[in-house]
């Protein structure tokens, strides 16, 4: 989001709740949620900025059902089967054991050895597009 959060009494311990005392609510007219995943950043986006349209991305197609299913009826949630990038283009997305970890991009070796989890053991890989934000947003026009 741009915006680093220091852990103290008053920040850093609830995202959204920063956001929400840095930000006012309702001047927020656009969100991007750019791997969206199961979308849990999406729902809770919805529920802080209650005037605004939420666009996610989620490229895995297993994930893109779980979240055309949770939003089927948050009519201002549009949803891209997408990746996005510098290019249109076809990508091979390694898909992990832990969806949080799926990428484009190779996981390097000296973070399988410092993270717990199984965000970064793949079990696959899918062709999924990417999109360039431009492209999605001139369409949407």
């Amino acid at each position: 989001m741009g915006i680093g959060f220091v852990s103290n009494r008053n920040f850093g311990n609830q995202i959204m709740r920063d956001v929400a005392r840095i930000v006012a609510p309702n001047s927020v007219h656009i969100v991007f949620d750019i791997g969206a995943n199961r979308g849990d950043t999406t729902a809770e986006f919805a529920n802080v900025f209650k005037d605004a349209n939420l666009y996610s991305f989620e490229p895995d197609p297993t994930l893109f059902q779980e979240l055309e299913r949770r939003f089927a009826t948050l009519h201002r949630v549009k949803l891209f089967p997408v990746g996005l990038g510098r290019s249109d283009e076809w990508r091979e997305l390694t898909i992990n054991k832990g969806p949080e970890g799926n990428s484009y991009l190779p996981v390097s070796p000296s973070i399988q050895d410092l993270t717990n989890g199984d965000w970064t053991i793949p079990i696959g890989k899918v062709r999924s597009r990417i999109r360039t934000l431009d492209a999605v947003c001139d369409e949407l026009r």
